[in-house]
């Protein structure tokens, strides 16, 4: 990205249009600082997760994991310096049939109307949609745990079948468009008293949407950091206060339906706080603000570092490739 004037400029196409929505949210950033800081070519990653291959990244490995293998590319997450930033669904997700923010978030919060009744009655069923092919096998553990494979042959576990579900997207060329039989995120609320956010290649774009359903949410820590999860941030995600944790093999998963099930107003709260953290962070507004102050405070960490300066540009003069057009 490129600022010229009051101009940001997304160079390069990216992953599907996420080039082009990062470009958009920094150029209303700009628009609406209210500050003059200045800043010159920045690389921002737009894969799933990322290890020093840019300045900026959507999601980048989480200190003291393992090390992981991203597109057969092994990495130790300790050597992880990029900077994190918000993704482009504060824009939209068109690849996966989401609109615009502000009113995905309102049909959500539509749908979330009387669910908090059916955890306080008892009722406790959580879910997921997605893809399970091709994807950690933690989706795939979920998967069986709901009673979507084979039966699960310990009695206790045979629990979870009442209060799991697992909706199966299917396969589909998210540049040829999507399937008319995914779940959107209002059915999912609409459907389910609590939520679950599982791992999939990087980073997860949809806990935003989740949270600000209120439902509580089920979130076991990735592999890869997100924005909102790394330091600093102006408050701390933390478990059991803007979600229930769960472990990363699901090991536990059946005890803390268990729990939500016998703890239905502390289960309750946990999902109104994550809502609050959301709508006071996990917005358009928030997101653009803190884009730009990430791209500004790159920019300013490269120009002190010849070798850094380079790399993050990915060695190529960008602004005298920057043609926008932003109307």
């Amino acid at each position: 990205v490129v600022k010229r004037g009051h101009v940001a400029c997304g160079l390069g196409e990216g992953y599907f249009t996420r080039a082009a929505r990062t470009a958009r949210m920094l150029l209303d950033a700009v628009e609406e600082a209210s500050s003059t800081a200045d800043f010159g070519p920045i690389a921002i990653d737009t894969s799933d997760a990322s290890c020093n291959r840019s300045a900026l990244t959507y999601g980048r490995g989480r200190p003291g994991t393992a090390v992981l293998e991203r597109w057969h590319i092994a990495y130790d997450p300790q050597t992880c310096r990029e900077g994190i930033v918000p993704d482009w669904v504060y824009e939209d997700w068109a690849e996966a049939g989401i609109g615009g923010f502000a009113d995905t978030v309102e049909l959500i919060s539509k749908a979330a109307q009387g669910s908090a009744q059916q955890i306080a009655n008892g009722s406790v069923q959580c879910g997921w949609a997605g893809s399970v092919w091709g994807h950690q096998a933690q989706r795939r553990e979920f998967w069986r745990l709901s009673g979507g494979s084979d039966p699960i042959p310990d009695p206790p576990a045979s629990a979870a079948r009442g209060m799991l579900t697992a909706y199966l997207s299917p396969h589909v060329n998210l540049v040829a468009g999507v399937s008319s039989s995914r779940l959107s995120l209002a059915q999912q609320v609409a459907r389910w008293s609590c939520l679950v956010d599982l791992e999939g290649t990087g980073f997860s774009a949809r806990v935003a949407y989740l949270l600000h359903s209120g439902r509580p949410l089920l979130f076991a820590k990735r592999s890869v950091l997100s924005w909102y999860e790394a330091s600093p941030f102006p408050q701390p995600f933390r478990a059991w206060d803007h979600f229930i944790p769960i472990k990363h093999d699901l090991s536990d998963l059946i005890k803390v339906l268990q729990w939500i099930q016998a703890n239905p107003t502390d289960a309750l709260e946990v999902g109104r706080r994550g809502q609050a953290f959301a709508r006071k962070y996990l917005n358009p507004t928030f997101a653009r603000r803190y884009l730009l102050q990430a791209v500004v405070a790159a920019h300013s960490r490269a120009q002190g570092n010849p070798v850094q300066r380079a790399h993050h540009t990915r060695t190529r003069d960008l602004s005298q490739t920057c043609k926008c057009n932003h109307t």
